[in-house]
């Protein structure tokens, strides 16, 4: 049996598979994160032993909402797990389980999954557009190999002269404007109630993100991901057309929201445990 797990800023899913294939799929559970370490693994070791039931784990795979450290075994900067930075995951789940353990980014994980399952055949960026914003570009080399690398997308800064304190330090980032978390700090209302004008303002930002992103590394596709996009395919499309009107030095991407919903990075992990074997 393999589980994999994703992180996010304020939920977490763990999946059980009985093999190393998407269609082995057994179970996925759904727990709230609280951004107490301990307390959260805890959480985390009951949901595993509940869906195991005493079962032989073979591989954990985990995906985590921030910076992943040059060891792959845990954090180092993450907006919304701060109490998670520092810790070594690997050695953690590996001494309890007895199994082998790979960790990534959440969204490396997400692109992992998107490369493999949706066959994208060209460059494409995946933003995940949820409690927090994250993103992983992917980039097709020869012979069929695919690079992918974890980005930071929502720490660019995309008003300089924003008194809006991200959870990374700066002031005005994408994330502390348009993040699920911060969208409901700044308008005090949840995203689902949100009027059109304030979708107007949101969506102005987010335009901006991408294109900034763009100029940088012009991609084909843009794949969203997280609850907030997943929910509001409507407003993507917008998105797109804003993004349209702005982009002019190169080739406006597709835009399109995952097939996957919130399970992208579950089947990312699932791929890279299949990697160690």
């Amino acid at each position: 049996m393999y589980i994999s797990i994703d992180i996010g800023g304020s939920k977490g899913r763990i999946a059980t598979f009985a093999g190393l294939t998407k269609s082995t799929l057994i179970s996925i559970a759904y727990l709230p994160i609280s951004d107490n370490y301990e307390f959260d693994i805890e959480k985390i070791f009951w949901g595993i032993e509940s869906l195991t039931k005493g079962k032989k784990i073979d591989g954990i795979a985990i995906g985590l909402a921030g910076s992943v450290n040059d060891k792959n075994s845990g954090i180092i900067n993450s907006a919304n797990l701060k109490s998670w930075e520092g810790k070594n995951l690997t050695l953690k789940f590996a001494s309890k389980y007895g199994c082998k353990v790979v960790i990534r980014n959440d969204t490396f994980m997400a692109g992992v999954a998107e490369s493999e399952y949706e066959k994208i055949n060209e460059d494409f960026l995946y933003i995940n557009w949820g409690t927090g914003i994250g993103g992983s570009l992917v980039n097709f080399i020869e012979d069929g190999k695919v690079d992918i690398r974890a980005t930071e997308l929502g720490h660019q800064i995309i008003d300089p002269k924003s008194k809006l304190k991200c959870h990374c330090g700066q002031f005005g980032c994408l994330d502390s404007l348009v993040g699920g978390k911060s969208i409901e700090k700044i308008y005090h209302k949840k995203v689902l109630n949100l009027d059109l004008a304030e979708w107007d303002e949101v969506l102005e930002q987010m335009a901006l993100g991408i294109v900034n992103a763009i100029v940088v590394y012009p991609v084909k596709y843009i794949v969203f991901g997280g609850g907030v996009a997943i929910n509001q395919k409507d407003k993507i499309k917008k998105l797109e057309k804003l993004v349209a009107e702005k982009l002019k030095i190169v080739e406006v991407p597709k835009i399109k929201v995952t097939s996957m919903n919130d399970h992208g990075a579950i089947y990312g992990g699932l791929v890279m445990l299949k990697k160690l074997y």
